[in-house]
């Protein structure tokens, strides 16, 4: 079992690190979505804990998401990249990083900005249950409002990179037939 990665192939704690982050972005967004599909004028009293719930739980998967980054991004200063296809372009090569960075810069951006988004409506961060996260800023209802613009268009950003990530990746793996997107996936050597 490879731990670390090689000119050739992602290491385990990399995909590891990749997928789970993957799935607690995809949970957070679905579960707000859901949340906010939520008519609350009808049957307030439960609809409105239905609603609260889905939110806690948006919160939850957005804090560990933020701790995947933080981990990979560590994990990045000490990790190789495995090489890219000798087939790429230097435009690809250039698109891939850009995109890479900005990932990360998104990823980060969202979930802080979400973490902010509850600090400055009075509120902590819900974590399953565990709500011993610090508020970053006091209750202040303008810097709510802009905080949460800010938040949803960066996330909705951030959500349509990761489609164009999904998308290259696919590309890598139908068109160029390279092991770019192999060399992802959990159970590949």
């Amino acid at each position: 079992m490879k731990f670390r990665s090689r000119h050739d192939a992602w290491g385990n704690l990399v995909k590891l690190l990749h997928w789970l982050t993957a799935i607690f972005i995809l949970a957070a967004v679905a579960i707000i979505l859901n949340a906010q599909s939520i008519d609350l004028s009808i049957d307030t009293e439960n609809r409105r804990l239905i609603f609260r719930t889905g939110i806690y739980r948006h919160e939850a998967f957005g804090i560990l998401a933020l701790a995947a980054v933080a981990v990979r991004m560590v994990w990045r200063l000490f990790d190789k990249r495995p090489d890219l296809p000798a087939t790429m372009g230097r435009w690809e090569i250039a698109a891939s990083s850009l995109t890479h960075g900005a990932l990360y810069v998104l990823a980060v951006a969202a979930c802080m900005l979400g973490w902010y988004q509850v600090s400055s409506n009075g509120g902590l961060v819900h974590v399953f249950g565990w709500t011993g996260l610090p508020t970053l800023t006091s209750k202040d209802e303008h810097i709510h409002e802009v905080v949460a613009f800010w938040h949803e268009w960066v996330s909705w950003i951030f959500v349509g990179l990761i489609a164009f990530h999904a998308l290259a990746a696919l590309k890598h793996h139908l068109i160029d037939r390279d092991r770019v997107l192999r060399s992802m996936l959990p159970f590949s050597r």
